[in-house]
């Protein structure tokens, strides 16, 4: 141990900001007036982002994983909902 009582490797540590799936979801009045955006769109944007952070599915595995959840959620319409909130903005889609 050092002299101040840290152990001698101390000084070597690298540390990060612990992530933590978030508890709660904001939507400001900018995201909820977005024109061009169905209730339903917002409902999707405050369920993807209940998502443990750095989670990524597709299209499909998203509605499926929302259909876990007692949505009703066909592929089609989860398309639809993120093709608004792609063009809004809102949701980034990385890969084709």
């Amino acid at each position: 141990m050092s002299a101040a009582g840290a152990p001698e490797n101390f000084g070597n540590s690298i540390f990060e900001r612990a992530v933590e799936a978030p508890e709660d979801v904001v939507l400001t009045r900018s995201v909820i007036k977005t024109k061009g955006l169905q209730p339903e769109d917002l409902g999707v944007l405050v369920h993807v982002r209940l998502l443990p952070p750095g989670v990524r599915m597709t299209s499909r595995e998203l509605a499926a994983h929302m259909r876990t959840q007692g949505w009703d959620m066909p592929d089609e319409r989860f398309a639809e909902i993120a093709d608004r909130l792609v063009a809004a903005g809102l949701l980034t889609e990385v890969a084709r």
